[in-house]
């Protein structure tokens, strides 16, 4: 009657779990379970004196047994996430909680409580949260473009593989937090600073950049900086976005010469001479000095050309060309070719 009784007591108290709930003894035998986990596995008859263990989803199944081993030896409460075997044939996410019921000396009459709690949504949401993330992050990494997202503090939170490559930063770096500005070269540093600031404002920032990694050209680039703002306007993170313009740089700086320059020489040329005599000259007023200006021609350059050849002729202006701007202070001076044997030098900031 009194061990009636003991089990009647069992089953009440097991049947007060709000969560599926059973008892099992050291052997894995389920010894009672409560209405909860039996509709959870059948809707019928309880699944007494089975082993749990084998509702288990078999690739869990292994760690699983390590994880009630433990139990067992250690006597104490151990929680875990696993897959359980539903009554609709599907295995779903679960997080189990064994924990010790009843101790004897007898290791054969010691009971477990064992309950679970179903987390499949929970989990597939995670797993498609994290996909998500994972689609993003390679979609980020496949850009061309270096693309950083900083905190407000001016610390960077994340940076796709472009933007490790460009600033010599392991590809598989996870871990940032570095300052971004010490990552630019310490003269760009001062327009990063503004930038970073207007756009902590609210603003679109935009500036010229560099780096110049060990052994390598520098690069040269376009950084725009957008404020990612929260559904109230606060200002959360700056999205940092740097295209390569180095190609585009070295083009226009080349078409620049071709305009400025005389393609012989590399010296100015009649253009270039006018705007920089106009510019020499305006400032001379607003400074109150002298500009000085000698124009310079090759006596007997013709007969040169006609004598020995063109080539001969081309080598004397390359090597008066390199003469010239070896005898004058760039600083304050500036030679042009203004075509043919006629050349021509502007001396600024001469006060007699």
């Amino acid at each position: 009657m009194t061990s009636m009784s003991n089990t009647t007591q069992k089953h009440f108290i097991v049947e007060q779990f709000p969560l599926p709930t059973w008892v099992s003894d050291e052997k894995g035998l389920i010894l009672y379970c409560n209405t909860e986990c039996t509709k959870y596995w059948r809707d019928t008859s309880p699944p007494l004196f089975q082993q749990w263990l084998d509702f288990v989803y078999p690739a869990d199944l292994e760690e699983v047994k390590n994880k009630w081993l433990d139990a067992i030896r250690l006597r104490s409460r151990i929680e875990f996430k696993c897959r359980l075997l539903h009554k609709t044939h599907y295995y779903r996410w679960c997080k189990i909680s064994i924990q010790l019921s009843k101790y004897h000396e007898s290791s054969q009459e010691n009971e477990w409580f064992i309950s679970f709690l179903d987390i499949d949504q929970d989990i597939q949401e995670q797993q498609s949260l994290r996909k998500d993330i994972d689609i993003q992050n390679q979609m980020l990494d496949i850009s061309v473009d270096c693309i950083k997202v900083l905190n407000t503090d001016g610390t960077v939170s994340h940076m796709n593989k472009s933007g490790c490559l460009a600033l010599g930063i392991p590809v598989d770096e996870k871990k940032f937090g570095m300052r971004w500005l010490d990552l630019l070269p310490p003269h760009i540093r001062k327009r990063g600073r503004v930038a970073l600031k207007k756009a902590l404002q609210g603003k679109v920032a935009r500036f010229a950049g560099m780096s110049c990694l060990p052994n390598q050209d520098p690069e040269y680039w376009d950084n725009m900086l957008t404020p990612i703002q929260h559904t109230n306007g606060e200002i959360i993170q700056i999205l940092c976005v740097s295209r390569n313009v180095t190609q585009q740089y070295l083009t226009e700086n080349r078409l620049r010469d071709i305009s400025e320059r005389d393609e012989l020489t590399g010296l100015f040329n009649r253009r270039s001479f006018k705007l920089q005599l106009k510019r020499t000259l305006a400032y001379s007023r607003e400074t109150q000095t002298s500009v000085g200006l000698l124009l310079i021609d090759l006596d007997h350059f013709k007969h040169i050309n006609d004598t020995i050849g063109h080539s001969a002729g081309d080598h004397l202006l390359k090597i008066l060309s390199k003469r010239f701007n070896q005898c004058v202070d760039p600083e304050r001076c500036s030679v042009a070719r203004l075509g043919g044997d006629e050349f021509a030098v502007i001396v600024s900031h001469l006060e007699n």
